[in-house]
């Protein structure tokens, strides 16, 4: 690995000034091996070779980078939701939307890593049926320490965090507390690099030192001079008094955390009790109002059946008129002309009877009465429903019931024990924080998208996420900078496959060949080509071209073979 042109920790350095960046220690040792100087503007830029010329990139540039390759991992996908440290600031979280911009990325929102893993622990791990459940989440990474206290309802599909809480200490505050007991203990003096490749090596003694409590090895060639190896030893109760200044931190934190959730839920409880107290006052008065339009439906209603009998009654004594009238004209009451009868007469329309209008008015009266009087019921039963959820979580009690680690330094046995101290409970370590972060942003992503759907849509409250805004997006030159780079990779990509179909042919043909053939002469002549500076920085047409000689002279070895048999 070039550790000088490898750019890590980019969540660490992303979105702050150069001058706010830590780049050395107390003892004004590097913490990282690549280059990093301030542009004009005050940004960081990482300097780097590429394609043998040295570069400057910003950190959200080498971010974008990253996401550039992820889309294509992902199919070239583009909405998306990204997650962050729960620590980070705005103009963090800005520089993060931008780095996506500039891939191609459309993010839908950007929430906290911790609420990744709460939403992906809601989703699988609990069920409509289950009851209210307080859980703590630990994420003991490589830089920071992140805990959560939460409390999820899963039958409301609702988490309430109760407190967040973080600390910038990590696993690599070990890996530099081992190597600084070694450089003090054997007295080494060492150049920066070779004190981070100590660093680097103690990275991997600490995952031994988790699995074996008796001494564990150390071997790091080359490190004290070009022939001159370091070898030393150390068991795990050294390397845990040793860590007793950063457990101490690390305790200090959970114990914020867990203080911090109970005083918050006592806060959260006071506030559903005055809710409480005001939906049972407001559930008086919309009974009141229900019962009040009940009733003046109820006369609506009588009001518009007296109209209605009141209309049939003028109805009945029309009708009966009508019937007397017809009977005088039979008995010849009434004198009809001769030219009358002899008149043929054109059919008339009888005239639809119009309604009274004071049944009109009744009707339209009863109607309103009604939808009033069904509109005051649901309030009713909504305002009583929420009473009734109200009285019923003032019942709930802060009872934390497990404590979940994830993070690759929750290996450490002494953070084990320490969290099982503060929390008094056996954490579990069952979530793997890769997987977990990511599905945690596969639901919100799918929740948030409007052409899909998904079965629980869980809600977090008390995390705000991050909304992407216009000045999120990136410049031109970025994005431009950065479809040269990916033009350039699938170049070199292109290039280093003709390059290996090259050398893979040649040495399948050279398997099938007897000593003193001409074309085993070829080859081994091409395959020198090959790996002399010529070949070495031979262009993708070089390549091919060669490949297609061989191949004909092949073929044409095998015509002429053919013809002598």
């Amino acid at each position: 690995m070039n550790i000088k042109n490898t750019i890590y920790d980019l969540m660490v350095l992303l979105g702050k000034p150069y001058k706010e960046l830590t780049l050395t220690d107390d003892q004004n040792r590097p913490y990282y091996a690549f280059k990093l100087e301030e542009a004009e503007d005050g940004q960081a830029l990482v300097v780097v070779r590429h394609l043998g010329e040295e570069r400057k990139f910003t950190i959200t540039q080498v971010l974008a980078m990253l996401f550039t390759k992820l889309r294509g991992v992902a199919s070239d996908a583009t909405d998306c939701v990204i997650a962050c440290p729960q620590f980070f600031e705005e103009t963090q979280k800005v520089a993060l939307a931008r780095a996506a911009s500039i891939a191609g990325l459309n993010p839908l929102q950007i929430i906290s890593d911790m609420s990744a893993v709460i939403l992906n622990y809601a989703y699988y791990r609990t069920t409509k049926e289950d009851t209210h459940k307080f859980i703590a989440f630990i994420n003991f990474g490589q830089s920071n320490l992140q805990s959560v206290v939460a409390w999820l309802t899963p039958r409301e599909d609702m988490v309430r965090i109760l407190a967040a809480e973080s600390e910038p200490v990590g696993g690599r505050d070990f890996d530099r507390l081992l190597a600084d007991y070694f450089v003090s203990e054997h007295k080494l003096d060492l150049t920066p690099k070779s004190y981070l490749k100590l660093v680097f090596s103690c990275e991997k003694l600490k995952r031994l030192l988790s699995a074996n409590a008796n001494d564990v090895p150390i071997n790091v060639e080359s490190l004290i001079s070009e022939d001159k190896d370091f070898t030393a030893r150390i068991d795990r109760a050294t390397f845990e008094n040793l860590s007793k200044p950063l457990l101490e931190r690390v305790e200090n934190c959970l114990r914020r955390t867990l203080e911090n959730a109970k005083v918050n839920f006592d806060k959260m409880m006071a506030e559903v009790a005055e809710s409480a107290k005001a939906a049972e006052v407001a559930r008086g008065i919309e009974a009141s109002k229900a019962v009040e339009a009940a009733k003046k439906a109820e006369l609506a209603k009588a009001k518009k059946a007296a109209e209605v009998a009141k209309a049939e009654a003028a109805k009945s004594a029309e009708a009966a008129k009508g019937d007397t009238n017809a009977e005088q004209e039979v008995n010849g009451d009434v004198l009809v002309s001769e030219s009358d009868t002899n008149e043929t007469k054109e059919p008339q329309q009888v005239p639809m009877e119009a309604e009274p209008e004071e049944l009109t008015k009744a009707t339209a009266e009863e109607a309103k009465a009604v939808q009033a009087a069904k509109a005051a019921k649901a309030a009713e039963k909504a305002i009583a429903s929420q009473a009734n959820k109200l009285t019923k979580l003032m019942d709930v009690k802060f009872d934390l019931q497990i404590v979940e680690m994830v993070g690759g330094s929750t290996r450490v046995p002494a953070m084990r024990k320490l969290i099982q101290d503060v929390f008094n409970l056996t954490p579990s370590t069952t979530l793997n924080t890769d997987e977990a972060v990511a599905r945690g942003c596969v639901l919100h992503c799918a929740t948030l998208h409007p052409g899909m759907k998904v079965k629980r849509e869980v809600k977090i409250v008390g995390s705000k996420p991050f909304l992407k805004s216009s000045s999120t997006n990136c410049d031109k030159e970025s994005r431009r900078v950065e479809l040269e780079l990916i033009t350039s990779d699938r170049k070199y990509k292109s290039r280093t496959e003709a390059r290996n179909a090259l050398e893979e042919y040649i040495y399948s043909e050279r398997s099938k060949l007897q000593e003193g053939d001409q074309f085993l002469s070829d080859l081994t002549a091409t395959l020198d080509w090959l790996f002399c500076d010529e070949g070495e920085e031979a262009s993708e047409d070089e390549y091919n071209a060669r490949l297609v000689e061989l191949r004909k002279a092949s073929e044409a070895r095998l015509v002429e073979n053919n013809n002598k048999s």
